[in-house]
């Protein structure tokens, strides 16, 4: 029996219309996506996903370039989780065949990539698209990544101009809630981005005070609950910055009530990924659940929360 076919609670929650809406092309059966990562590694674990009640799914980034020798780690924090974790180390190959899968399949799926320099991500994009793939997101942020010089707009820039240039399908640029982020977002919407995916994991350091070192040799990635205000706040300052371009709310989602508020600032739809490490899989039908039910009450859609909390929205 295939994903599509089985009849869980969470297919239930995806025939409710208060809560559909579309981004990147793709029409979602609600706004909640799981964010790129090792959850999204494979086609079992993407089509889990969407079983569980994902309105779509991010696949782990996708990367061929040389993979660096990093030992993946997590480790939880009081109010956060610090991790190493850097690409999908699946097969270009392999991965094109389960992309083919999933568009045969007309799943909602985002394919996440990124490479080491511009003209490498636009010839992975044709290859990605190629194979099926309907909609992309660029990760150009992540603190452990193999080449982070981006927090220059101007690269930020050359990424989303090779890709466009390559392939034609909506694409989203992940960037960090970090100095300079409006000038990345104007860049990266400027040279042809559909999108932007705010926030990536946030560069941190974990001091091993006892052994007198870092405790995971150098800088890592921060997300969870702890990031969830600054990256609000961030979503904020965009929209009041005049930024109109759909937006996917990262950081700390973890309840409907976490979507809500990312809705009411101004993003389109949310991603999730740390409080699925935490919690399990089967938390994405309880906030899909808890979303619709809280819609029915209240007689509103999502797509009429979007944006309801900033200065000058209608009540």
């Amino acid at each position: 029996m295939g994903w599509r076919e089985r009849r869980t609670m969470a297919t239930l929650i995806r025939a409710d219309e208060r809560l559909t809406t579309a981004i990147l092309g793709l029409k979602l059966a609600n706004p909640v996506l799981v964010a790129s990562g090792p959850v999204s590694d494979s086609l079992p674990q993407i089509q889990r996903a969407l079983n569980a009640g994902a309105g779509g799914v991010v696949t782990k980034t996708i990367y061929v370039g040389d993979k660096e020798n990093i030992i993946e780690r997590v480790k939880k924090g009081p109010a956060g989780v610090f991790n190493s974790t850097t690409y999908s180390r699946v097969k270009l190959e392999q991965w094109l065949r389960t992309l083919a899968v999933l568009a045969e399949q007309d799943a909602p799926v985002i394919t996440s990539i990124y490479a080491h320099s511009p003209e490498q991500l636009g010839n992975l994009a044709l290859r990605i698209v190629e194979a099926g793939s309907r909609a992309l997101e660029i990760g150009v942020s992540c603190p452990n990544g193999a080449s982070q010089q981006v927090a220059d707009w101007r690269l930020v820039g050359r990424y989303a101009a090779a890709v466009r240039k390559a392939v034609d399908v909506p694409f989203s640029v992940k960037l960090a809630a970090v100095s300079g982020l409006l000038e990345n977002v104007k860049a990266s919407i400027g040279e042809g981005s559909h999108a932007i995916s705010l926030s990536d994991a946030l560069p941190s350091v974990l001091v091993d005070f006892e052994h007198r070192r870092l405790a995971f040799g150098g800088p890592v990635a921060y997300s969870g609950p702890a990031i969830k205000p600054i990256v609000l706040h961030s979503i904020y300052e965009l929209r009041q910055a005049g930024i109109t371009c759909p937006i996917f709310g990262i950081g700390g989602v973890g309840s409907a009530s976490d979507v809500l508020e990312y809705l009411e600032v101004g993003a389109n739809a949310v991603q999730l990924y740390t409080m699925l490490m935490t919690s399990g899989i089967e938390l994405l039908s309880e906030i899909t659940g808890d979303l619709s039910a809280w819609c029915k009450k209240e007689g509103v859609t999502t797509q009429q929360l979007i944006g309801a909390a900033l200065p000058g929205a209608s009540a």
